[in-house]
């Protein structure tokens, strides 16, 4: 414990590393140890290393279920179905724990469809938001991913009455409550009440977004003004590409007389109409050192993406 202790409070990982290991020389089996030097080992990109010490971990202590959701992680990308095989295993045998919540969090990461959706719903019901951090987080996700206003304001009303310090939830109750209002007025062909109730919603972003626009376009082509129905959805098309919004541009086109070729015509002349030059910038290679600037891909695409090792 002495060896261990001083190998987590190291503050340089290789000094650590000599500490943890004086540790297992006196108990190879001491999982704690293993466990910390997976930690290490993940920080310098090591997984191999790492993968060996989460397995020494819970070999050797098969009963704790941060060892196993850990180990389960770390190959999520490596050996999906082994990943898949050990989360579970977190779930059935610690079925109350914190880290059941994570595992199924990390289920629903690597799956999609039915299945992510399947893993959302055992964490909104079998996990309350407020007692499981990982069930919260998740319930972000599922609320993003929601296209249905009257499905997305249940949720929403659910999380804001579990989490009422979360600032998040409430503008999102209030978002949802009158998309859900002006879908119905649509039903009801009380398109220009619908039209007037979205114009003074503010657009969401996202899935939302797409859905608010949708409904917007539906109500202005009901009450008449199919211009705006179409101007609408090319808005919606330049600034965020959706299938959903897609289909429903060729639809309101096709009913102004525009060809796919117009419509895409339109689309592409307000991206850039708003396109921006973007700011310039030099940083050195993580491979050679060699200074990387922005100026030497003109004319290029460019995917630009920041991150910062530890």
């Amino acid at each position: 414990m002495y060896q261990w202790a001083l190998g987590v409070l190291a503050a340089e990982p290789a000094q650590g590393d000599t500490l943890l290991a004086k540790a297992l020389a006196l108990d190879p089996a001491f999982a704690r140890a293993h466990f910390q030097l997976a930690k290490n080992a993940d920080q310098r990109g090591d997984t191999r290393a790492q993968l060996t010490h989460l397995k020494a971990a819970v070999d050797g202590n098969p009963d704790e279920p941060r060892y196993l959701v850990r180990l389960a992680h770390a190959q999520r990308k490596s050996d999906p179905v082994r990943f898949r095989e050990l989360a579970s295993q977190v779930v059935a045998r610690f079925p109350t724990s914190p880290y059941a919540a994570e595992a199924l969090n990390y289920l629903a990461a690597e799956s999609s469809g039915s299945a992510r959706r399947g893993y959302f719903d055992r964490l909104r019901s079998g996990y309350p938001a407020d007692r499981f951090s990982y069930s919260a987080s998740a319930m972000n996700e599922l609320y993003a991913e929601l296209t249905m206003p009257a499905e997305a304001l249940a949720l929403a009303r659910e999380m804001a009455k579990a989490l009422p310090a979360n600032k998040t939830w409430p503008p999102r109750v209030a978002l949802q409550d009158a998309m859900a209002r002006a879908q119905t007025l649509i039903a009801g062909r009380q398109f220009a009440e619908a039209l007037a109730q979205l114009e003074k919603t503010e657009r969401p972003s996202g899935n939302h977004g797409a859905t608010w626009t949708l409904l917007k376009a539906e109500a202005a082509a009901g009450a008449g003004n199919r211009q705006l129905s179409y101007t609408t959805l090319v808005d919606s098309a330049a600034a965020s590409p959706d299938v959903r919004v897609d289909a429903a541009l060729a639809t309101h086109g096709g009913a102004l007389g525009k060809q796919p070729r117009d419509i895409a015509a339109d689309v592409w002349k307000l991206r850039d109409t708003r396109a921006t030059p973007a700011s310039p910038f030099a940083f050195p290679s993580l491979r050679d050192g060699k200074p990387v600037q922005l100026a030497d891909f003109r004319g290029r695409v460019v995917l630009v993406a920041f991150w910062y090792p530890t």
